[in-house]
């Protein structure tokens, strides 16, 4: 007869027993304190996002594609842009440049639509170059990334029902 300590499995079970509960109340205290914002929703207006469903900005560029035009000039020394009587440095165009233009613009609603300008974003990275506009975001907190790009003076749609829609058919 094998005399394993039987008194001693109960211990251990009750241990994991009691560590897989503190363990499920942190992960939900968690979630509480950092999940998905909790805000009013306005009833008057029905672009607002409703529960866990709402437009969330990854990651927003605009003019990246001139920088292939921008490099070239900076091979031919030309080091500054004027714009009129103002001048500024002629630089590369970074990622995420136009960030909080567009999460100002989308954030927290159902759908949005950006037009793809200069003055719409508050940038021009080189005035003689046709920009493109490049929007990544998520539709839920843990929703994979979509990505979105339009040309200059198109309009860019974000519209998370039908971005839920068409993943729910491609499933």
């Amino acid at each position: 007869m094998n005399s394993r300590h039987p008194s001693r499995r109960k211990k251990s079970m009750k241990f994991h027993a009691m560590a897989l509960g503190i363990i499920c109340v942190v992960v939900v205290i968690l979630y509480w304190l950092i999940g998905p914002s909790k805000d009013v929703v306005n009833a008057n207006d029905p672009d607002q996002g409703q529960g866990d469903r709402f437009v969330h900005i990854v990651d927003a560029t605009w003019g990246q594609n001139c920088n292939t035009e921008i490099e070239r000039h900076k091979r031919e020394g030309k080091t500054i842009i004027r714009e009129g009587e103002n001048k500024r440095p002629l630089e590369l165009v970074k990622f995420n440049n136009v960030i909080y233009a567009v999460t100002k613009m989308c954030d927290d609603r159902i759908k949005c639509n950006i037009i793809a300008s200069n003055g719409t974003l508050d940038s021009d990275p080189l005035p003689f170059c046709y920009k493109e506009l490049v929007v990544g975001y998520r539709c839920f907190s843990v929703d994979r990334k979509w990505t979105r790009k339009v040309e200059q003076g198109a309009m860019l749609t974000i519209d998370c029902t039908a971005d839920i829609d068409q993943s729910k058919a491609g499933q």
